[in-house]
């Protein structure tokens, strides 16, 4: 029965739809060296910040989220509600905190994310 999930809403499907073909219309190539330029970045404030990095260092071996590991002093759910209050959406699995730049993610947004996440781990 676990593989027993019935029929998927279609709402839900056609509402993706207009953002699927706006993907399909992007220069693929641009959006992953975007990716890896903010990722890039990201992993260079968790070294900064000494939390570490659970997300391959290669970016040829990883996707495009990065997993850090955070300090127990710290829990988890705490930071992703504080930085959810700041306006910035982030996610957690017991003590790693994933960040996930998407397409239309910029580097100010990723810097803003730094400068947050460094208030509260430092707070």
């Amino acid at each position: 029965r676990r593989f027993d999930n019935g029929t998927p809403g279609t709402m839900a499907a056609l509402a993706s739809l207009p953002a699927l073909e706006w993907h399909a219309r992007q220069d693929q190539a641009a959006l992953l060296a975007q990716n890896r330029r903010l990722t890039a970045r990201l992993i260079e404030a968790a070294d900064d910040l000494g939390l570490p990095l659970l997300t391959p260092r290669d970016a040829a071996k990883r996707g495009g989220s990065i997993m850090l590991r955070l300090p127990d002093s710290h829990p988890a759910a705490e930071v992703v509600t504080s930085l959810r209050a700041q306006g910035i959406t982030t996610d957690a699995r017991s003590q790693t905190l994933r960040l996930s730049p998407g397409n239309l993610t910029t580097m100010a947004g990723v810097e803003t994310l730094i400068a947050a996440l460094t208030g509260v781990l430092r707070a």
